[in-house]
C-alpha cells in the first residue's frame, strides 16, 4: 500500500526536491526570494491568520469551523474550537500498521451480534440521558424487532448493508399511528446499542406521519363507579393511592416520589396543601407541583399517619413499597409497576370496567376547565409546566403558589371528583318530592331533557286537579 501523499496547494510546500536536477533552474531559495513574493507570501499568511490558521503549528483554532468545513450546528460549530489536522487528514502508517487496523474493523464488523449486548451496550450508554423506564421501552420496541426479523447472530455488516429495507419492512407491520414511537426507539437502540449510523431518511424513506395520539377522557360514570367503589374500600393504603391520582391528574412517578416533607400543615398540624419542587424530586419534566389538598384528601391522609405512626419521617416517602403481603417498606419507594398492579386489583375486587392512571389525568384535565379553573393553577395541580403554549401570557401569567390554592380552593373546593358529584337538593315546602326525585335523576345522568319535561308537566297536571275543589252533585 502506498503511502498517502497530501494534494498539493495552499498550506504545503510546492518547491521541488533538492534532488530534481531537472528543475534546479526553477528553485529558489526561500532567502533570496524577491520583495513581490514576500508580499504574496504575507498577504496569504494574512489571509491565514484572519482565518483562525496559524501555520506555524499542525494544530490551530478555527474561528468560524461551520464556515470552513460546511459544518451546520456540529461539532464543529462553536466559536474558537480547536481541531487537529490528524483529525482532518487520513492518519498515516506503514502499511503494515494499516492493514492490521483495517483487519480490526473489518473483524469487528464480522462478529455476530448479540440481542443481550445489544441492549446492555444502549443501557450503558445512554445511562445519564434517558431514564430507566425510557430505556426499559426503547428496548421492549427493539425486542420486538430483532425477533420478528430473526436476527439474533446476524454481523454488523450485514445490518449495514440491509438495515434500511429491514427496519422499513417490520414498520409495515406496526400501525401507522405508533411510527413515531417505533422510530424514535428503534433509532436510539441503533445508534447507540448496535453503534451503526440511522440508515433511514424521514424525507426520503417515508411518508408524512400522523400526530402521536392521545386518550380520550373517561365518562363521569365510569370515574363515579370507581369513586364510589373506593369509598368502601377498607385499605386505606389503596384509597389514599386513589384519591391522590384521582384528585390531582398525576403521573405514577409523581406519587412514587412525593414524601411526608412536601406537605403543608396548618397550625393544628393538620395537612392542608402540598408543595413538591420537580428539579429535586427528578419528575419526568421537573415541573413542580402546587396543590390546595381537598377535604376527602385530607382526611385520608390524617388516617395513614395514624396508621404507619413512628414511620412518618420527612424523608418517606408518603405511599412506600407494599409487597402483596401487605409488609411495608417506609424507606422505599414504590415503582410505577407497583401502582399499575395495585389498580388492577381494586378493578378485579369490585368488578370494575378498566380505567388507567393516566386516563384519570385527562379526567382531571376536563374537570378543571369545566369548574373554570385557569391554566396555571391547573398545570400546578397536576405538575405541568404553566409556561408552555408558546404565547406571550403563557409565560408574562405566573401567578404565584398562594394565589394558585386561593383559586383552587375556591373553583374545585372538593377536588375534580366533586365536580361529578350530584348537588344534594332540599325539598322545600310546598314542592312534592316526585319533583325533586326527578330532578335529581335527570342531573345525575338517568333521564334526559325530554323525560324530565314530560314528568314535570305530568306533575303540574296533577298537582292542578288536586287543587280544583270537587263539585257535589
Amino acid at each position: 500500500m502506498a503511502a498517502y501523499k497530501p494534494e498539493r496547494g495552499r498550506g504545503h510546500d510546492d518547491s521541488p526536491s533538492r534532488g530534481d536536477r531537472s528543475s534546479k533552474a526553477a528553485y529558489k531559495h526561500p532567502r533570496r526570494r524577491s520583495h513581490a513574493g514576500s508580499g504574496t507570501a504575507s498577504r496569504s499568511q494574512s489571509r491565514e491568520r484572519s482565518a483562525g490558521v496559524d501555520s506555524s503549528s499542525d494544530r490551530f483554532s478555527c474561528k468560524h469551523a461551520d464556515t470552513l468545513y460546511g459544518g451546520e450546528d456540529g461539532d464543529n460549530s462553536s466559536l474558537g474550537c480547536d481541531i487537529h489536522e490528524s483529525e482532518l487528514e487520513p492518519q498515516l502508517g506503514t502499511d503494515g500498521e494499516n492493514d492490521a487496523r483495517h483487519d480490526a474493523v473489518g473483524d469487528d464488523y464480522e462478529l455476530p451480534l448479540e440481542l443481550e449486548g445489544i441492549l446492555e451496550r444502549f443501557s450503558q450508554s445512554t445511562r445519564i440521558r434517558l431514564k430507566s423506564p425510557t430505556v426499559r421501552g426503547y428496548s421492549i420496541q427493539f425486542r420486538r424487532f430483532w425477533t420478528e426479523k430473526s436476527l439474533e447472530g446476524t454481523t454488523k455488516r450485514v445490518l449495514s448493508k440491509d438495515g434500511q429495507k429491514l427496519l422499513l419492512e417490520f414498520l409495515e407491520t406496526v400501525p401507522k399511528r405508533s411510527w413515531r414511537t417505533m422510530l424514535s426507539s428503534l433509532s436510539s437502540v441503533w445508534k447507540y446499542g448496535v453503534c451503526l449510523p440511522w440508515p433511514i431518511d424521514p424525507k426520503r424513506d417515508l411518508p408524512r406521519l400522523p400526530r402521536v395520539g392521545r386518550r380520550a377522557t373517561p365518562s363521569d360514570a365510569l370515574v363515579r363507579k370507581w369513586h364510589d367503589a373506593v369509598r368502601r374500600e377498607p385499605d386505606i393504603y389503596l384509597k389514599l393511592e386513589w384519591l391522590l391520582l384521582a384528585q390531582h391528574g398525576w403521573r405514577p412517578q409523581h406519587l412514587c416520589r412525593i414524601k411526608w416533607k412536601h406537605l403543608l400543615r396548618d397550625e393544628d398540624d393538620k395537612p392542608y396543601a402540598l408543595v413538591a419542587e420537580g428539579f429535586e424530586e427528578n419528575f419526568k419534566t421537573h415541573a413542580s407541583i402546587a396543590c390546595q389538598l381537598c377535604p376527602e384528601v385530607v382526611e385520608a391522609l390524617v388516617e395513614w399517619e395514624k396508621e404507619i405512626g413512628t414511620a412518618t419521617s420527612l424523608e418517606n416517602p408518603i405511599l412506600p413499597f407494599r409487597n402483596r403481603a401487605k409488609r411495608l417498606f417506609v424507606n422505599r419507594e414504590q415503582s410505577t409497576e407497583n401502582i399499575r398492579d395495585q389498580w388492577k386489583r381494586i378493578q378485579t375486587r369490585h368488578g370494575l370496567q378498566p380505567l388507567l392512571p393516566c386516563q384519570m389525568r385527562h379526567f382531571v384535565s376536563t374537570a378543571c376547565r369545566r369548574a373554570g379553573l385557569s391554566k396555571q393553577s391547573t398545570a400546578y395541580l397536576q405538575g405541568h409546566d404553566p409556561t408552555q403554549g408558546g404565547s406571550m401570557r403563557d409565560w408574562y401569567d405566573a401567578p404565584g403558589v398562594e394565589e394558585a390554592f386561593c383559586e383552587q380552593g375556591e373553583r374545585i373546593p372538593n377536588g375534580p371528583l366533586g365536580v361529578i358529584e350530584p348537588p344534594e337538593i332540599e325539598v322545600t315546602d310546598g314542592l312534592p318530592k316526585e319533583v325533586g326525585a326527578m330532578v335529581s335523576q335527570f342531573l345525575d345522568g338517568s333521564v334526559g331533557t325530554l323525560e324530565l319535561m314530560k314528568a314535570l308537566d305530568e306533575c303540574r297536571v296533577n298537582i292542578q286537579k288536586a287543587s280544583q275543589p270537587r263539585v257535589e252533585r
